[in-house]
């Protein structure tokens, strides 16, 4: 299954996987957040990590190999596949009638 995860929607992919949440976002960001050395760690997000080494992990990672997660080491690695996979989903994680809504509440809070 191609494109099972990156390039997807977040229903489709909980559907697949009989979750709320997508496993291998929960998977990623328990890793990123049970180590303290990388919640500590100053661009935490910001930073990039090597670009080869996170797309040759997103093949993986399509090929159903989640365990290849538990290999990484860097913490910017993890956090460029959270950054991919969010970039690359089919629909924005807040659809735009939510967001029309939110900045239409914020105009008519600014108003009065």
């Amino acid at each position: 299954q191609t494109n099972r995860l990156f390039g997807s929607t977040i229903p489709s992919i909980s559907q697949v996987d009989g979750t709320d949440v997508p496993v291998f976002l929960t998977r990623i960001i328990r890793q990123i957040s049970s180590s303290p050395a990388h919640m500590a760690t100053p661009g935490l997000y910001r930073q990039n990590g090597n670009l080869a080494t996170i797309q040759s992990l997103r093949l993986d990672i399509e090929a159903g190999q989640l365990d290849r997660l538990d290999t990484v080491t860097s913490v910017h690695i993890l956090t460029g596949l959270v950054k991919l996979f969010f970039r690359e989903l089919k629909e924005p994680l807040i659809p735009w009638t939510i967001l029309e809504d939110l900045v239409q509440v914020l105009y008519q809070a600014q108003a009065e």
